[in-house]
């Protein structure tokens, strides 16, 4: 990841490449994980989430979130760092999505008192100061967040909490899989999940992004007894009946979670897997 976000820099021409990500990258891309942010109740529960699910959606580091009587700490760390690489951009990214992410939602009232970089000062800080403020220390043995224990409780617009129930739920087994599955079927299941903002994610993707050909990828499916169709649906059809019956969200606002570009075509697929409309489904289970 380092290498190649140093590469993009490189190549862009644009040295705080990994600040630009920050906002390049749509919330959406990261799948359930997004998802549970979105619906987080509180600054706290916010970062326990982030803490908890990180690895879903990243599984080369982790998130550690800590707090006393008058600071929270959000810690990065990355399990293996190769060296010479430079870690700045990942870094930078990474903590740059959780402050663009409560700057958001909370607007002025999120104030930052402190960020962490363990690596080098960049030459410029003129971008770096309008995300973080200017309370910024680099060359620090750890890479972290402090804010404000004032802010731990706080609401956040927009939670659903019987939502985050389910995507807990669902993310606890996806969290379970990234620990102890040795099947590529779990693996590909994961992609699809993090991916499902894009509905049309393809098998050529998937496969790229497990550095694979195509044709070695669908004959690991098939000695499994499954194809990539098939998971692709799978991850949507559970989510999808999930939330028709433990949510009262309305049928396009799922079909939108779920990365349909309209409602319709989300109607006719489900319609088709279950002989139901969504609304019929809801009405006859709930």
């Amino acid at each position: 990841m380092n290498q190649l976000l140093s590469a993009c820099a490189e190549l862009s021409g644009k040295p705080n490449f990994g600040l630009d990500m920050v906002h390049l990258v749509d919330q959406a891309m990261l799948g359930t994980f997004a998802f549970l942010l979105e619906n987080a109740g509180t600054v706290d529960e916010f970062f326990i989430i982030a803490a908890r699910y990180y690895k879903i959606f990243y599984r080369g580091s982790s998130l550690v979130y800590t707090k006393n009587i008058q600071q929270l700490y959000l810690r990065y760390q990355v399990e293996k760092i190769e060296e010479n690489i430079c870690q700045r951009h990942d870094n930078e990214w990474t903590l740059g999505f959780f402050v663009h992410f409560l700057q958001r939602k909370l607007g002025d009232s999120c104030v930052l008192e402190n960020v962490r970089f363990s690596h080098q000062e960049p030459q410029k800080l003129a971008q770096h100061y309008m995300l973080f403020g200017e309370n910024i220390l680099f060359d620090q043995e750890s890479t972290e967040l402090l804010y404000s224990i004032s802010i731990k409780d706080k609401k956040l617009n927009y939670s659903d909490p019987n939502l985050l129930k389910i995507l807990r739920e669902y993310a606890e087994g996806l969290l379970k899989k990234v620990g102890e599955t040795n099947e590529f079927s779990d693996k590909v299941r994961l992609l699809i999940n993090e991916n499902l903002a894009d509905n049309n994610i393809t098998i050529v993707e998937v496969a790229n992004l497990l550095c694979m050909s195509t044709s070695a990828l669908k004959r690991v499916l098939v000695r499994e007894n499954t194809s990539f169709r098939q998971l692709r649906q799978d991850v949507i059809t559970k989510l999808a009946r999930d939330l028709l019956l433990n949510s009262t969200i309305q049928i396009s606002e799922i079909a939108i979670r779920l990365g349909y570009s309209e409602s319709s075509v989300f109607c006719r697929n489900f319609s088709q897997h279950h002989q139901l409309t969504p609304n019929q489904y809801r009405a006859k289970n709930s």
